[in-house]
């Protein structure tokens, strides 16, 4: 899965931080780019909006909390604020701006994470010109980053960066991909990729048909983008 994201942040440290959570979560599937100042981002959306900005999106600007309202007004992309701003009216003007996620420092980098693999979903179960149902619908807007807390404490919980490359892979093949396939693809482990699989299964990521051979044995399976 190919995604821009930018990153709206003046501190250095907190740059390299958020830079390696997205990459370590998302692994070559991200291009990141960053910026200390909402005037330097504007300039360069001229060119390009990314898919998704993220960082101080209240305070970096000459207007201070107007600065989302600006990131809303550049046009179709995705907004993370991730604020220092504890302030319940900055979180109100933030939610009716449309963003994806609201989070204070000093975060917890699992919380984050987990935010990201919900953003993955979001990319991942309404592909554009494609079709949903309410049950789809339900299933994201009703399990928050939290839901995945259990999973994510878990010392046998998949690799993010695994995870996200079985959804890119996925993603470009629109027919479904079986076992040994995947594995050919993704240099992986059969034992490895398999967990990847039933952890995307569980959150609904993906689902799985049985491939018809019409010969005995064990049966095989296909898996395909998108949950039931």
């Amino acid at each position: 899965m190919d995604l821009t994201v930018w990153i709206l942040e003046k501190d250095p440290k907190q740059v390299s931080a958020l830079k390696r959570l997205w990459s370590g979560t998302c692994g070559s599937g991200v291009s990141l780019r960053s910026f200390s100042s909402f005037e330097e981002l504007k300039a360069a959306s001229a060119a390009r909006l990314p898919d998704l900005i993220c960082g101080d999106l209240l305070m970096l600007c000459e207007k201070g909390t107007e600065s989302i309202r600006l990131c809303r007004e550049l046009g179709p992309v995705d907004l993370m604020v991730i604020t220092s701003s504890r302030l319940s009216s900055s979180f109100t003007l933030a939610q009716r701006c449309g963003i994806i996620d609201y989070i204070l420092y000093p975060y917890d980098p699992e919380r984050l994470r987990r935010s990201i693999l919900r953003y993955l979903k979001l990319r991942s179960s309404f592909l554009p010109a494609a079709y949903t149902t309410q049950l789809r619908i339900d299933s994201f807007l009703f399990s928050g980053p939290s839901s995945s807390r259990r999973l994510a404490a878990s010392s046998n919980r998949p690799s993010p960066s695994g995870v996200a490359s079985v959804l890119d892979a996925l993603l470009h093949a629109p027919g479904g991909l079986e076992v040994k396939e995947l594995t050919a693809r993704l240099s992986m482990s059969r034992t490895t990729l398999l967990k990847d699989l039933d952890f995307l299964e569980a959150q609904g990521l993906i689902q799985k048909r049985p491939v018809h051979t019409g010969q005995k044995g064990r049966p095989r399976w296909i898996y395909l983008l998108g949950g039931e």
